[in-house]
């Protein structure tokens, strides 16, 4: 529920800044926005508590090792705009590398071609982490807002 209300909090404060940029008159409200996808996680039936710290486990050090290199791969073409893990807190993180599960926001033209981006990242693929949810929103504030990359893959 915690991840949820965090999700929504961003969300709103979003829209709340979208909507005066909506509103201000200025030429950039007036282009097209990128959308992007944002993309959470949950943690799936191969992620095992006692699998923590994961330099314990040497499959699923793989697979993480993998999927850092998947994430590097969608940095660099320009889809994956952030991402990361959720924490159950700060402290559980830095000592142990806790985690419960994760968020990304991809830059996609497609919704298809976002689930597709996801569906090949190692960590999914694996059945370590499954996808909750996928949600396409557009941003108008911010160094993202009208860049020239809108929509490539």
């Amino acid at each position: 529920m915690k991840k949820l209300s965090g999700v929504v909090f961003v969300a709103l404060l979003l829209i709340s800044l979208s909507v005066n940029s909506l509103f201000a008159g200025n030429e950039s409200s007036k282009q097209k926005p990128i959308v992007y996808y944002l993309i959470s996680l949950d943690v799936g039936q191969k992620w095992k508590r006692s699998d923590i710290p994961i330099l314990k486990n040497p499959e699923l050090k793989k697979i993480l090792r993998n999927h850092s290199r998947y994430m590097d791969k969608m940095e660099k073409n320009g889809s994956l705009i952030i991402g990361g893990p959720f924490l159950k807190d700060l402290q559980s993180f830095l000592q142990n590398r806790v985690i419960d599960g994760g968020m990304l926001i991809y830059r996609a033209s497609s919704l298809e071609k976002a689930k597709e981006i996801v569906a090949q990242d190692p960590i999914i693929s694996s059945g370590v982490f499954v996808v909750d949810y996928i949600k396409p929103f557009v941003t108008f504030v911010g160094p993202e807002r009208l860049s020239a990359k809108a929509g490539q893959d």
